[in-house]
């Protein structure tokens, strides 16, 4: 079994790497990927262990970065690249840092539009944390007695603000991933699309660009994909002649999936359907 798509306490997840490696293993799990958030701490710390330990398990580096392409916010998912690239940790810290300057404008914003207040030492907590995010500013202010699930507040108090300016380039992400030997797959396409509200001719020609940037791969699996986004953007890479990833998007606690959840109607596809692997399996991730 396979998940490309997980997050650790490392950026807002909840779970523990090792915690994580620990359920993966008892699952029987063959091959998966950390894909924290603008992150490589968790990587480093798995790379390390698994240079001491023998595990069945096979990890291949990851992250998801947060970026911008033609005016549209889009996630990536970047594989197995060298973690101790200078290029990769250069951009990770300009990542983290839009991130932070993203956060401020956030509680600039919720005080502004929401007229939601998070106290001072809230505020201080969060943008101390290495890898803040909406979840850490949701459950502050639902902490303060806002009448809303975690989701709810997303969507009417966050999901509205424009965030484009602190992300990163959609093709710096793919050149720097790819001088570290890595690959770049276009991460839950349906997101995209119910953003901005696109049909698939336009999502189609969306993808063909970010291939001509070097995109290597669509995550055709994903919790989020019901069975027809899933033969849809199945059909997309094929006709792009791009590789397939799969992952959940599993956050632990912090989000209502489950490990292997690859579809929102089923759980693992079969292994010869991710065909990122093919092209993954060639670099030494032990």
């Amino acid at each position: 079994m396979i998940d490309l798509h997980l997050h650790t306490n490392k950026s807002d997840g909840s779970d523990e790497p090792f915690e994580l490696i620990k359920k993966l293993i008892e699952m029987n799990y063959k091959v998966f990927s950390i894909t924290d958030h603008d992150d490589l701490e968790a990587n480093i710390e798995i790379l390390n262990e698994l240079k001491f330990q023998k595990h069945t398990i096979n990890f291949i580096t990851g992250c998801e970065i947060s970026s911008v392409f033609e005016g549209r916010n889009l996630h990536l998912l970047c594989y197995g690249f060298d973690p101790y690239s200078e290029k990769m940790i250069s951009m990770i810290e300009e990542t983290a840092s839009r991130r932070k300057q993203r956060i401020t404008a956030i509680f600039e914003h919720l005080l502004n539009k929401h007229k939601v207040h998070i106290p001072e030492e809230e505020k201080v907590h969060i943008l101390n944390l290495k890898i803040p995010g909406k979840v850490h500013i949701a459950d502050a202010a639902l902490k303060m007695g806002i009448k809303m699930k975690r989701q709810e507040f997303f969507g009417n108090c966050l999901d509205d603000m424009e965030s484009r300016e602190f992300k990163i380039e959609a093709e710096r992400v793919i050149e720097i991933v790819s001088s570290a030997g890595g690959v770049v797959s276009f991460a839950h396409p349906i997101e995209v699309q119910k953003e901005y509200q696109i049909d698939i001719a336009e999502l189609l020609n969306m993808t063909k660009r970010l291939k001509d940037k070097g995109l290597s791969a669509v995550e055709v699996y994903h919790s989020a994909h019901n069975e027809r986004d899933v033969l849809t953007y199945s059909n997309i890479a094929s006709e792009l002649g791009l590789l397939v990833s799969g992952g959940s998007d599993y956050h632990g606690k912090n989000k209502d999936v489950e490990i292997g959840q690859l579809s929102n109607y089923g759980y693992v596809p079969d292994d010869d359907k991710i065909t990122i692997l093919s092209l993954l399996r060639n670099i030494d991730v032990n």
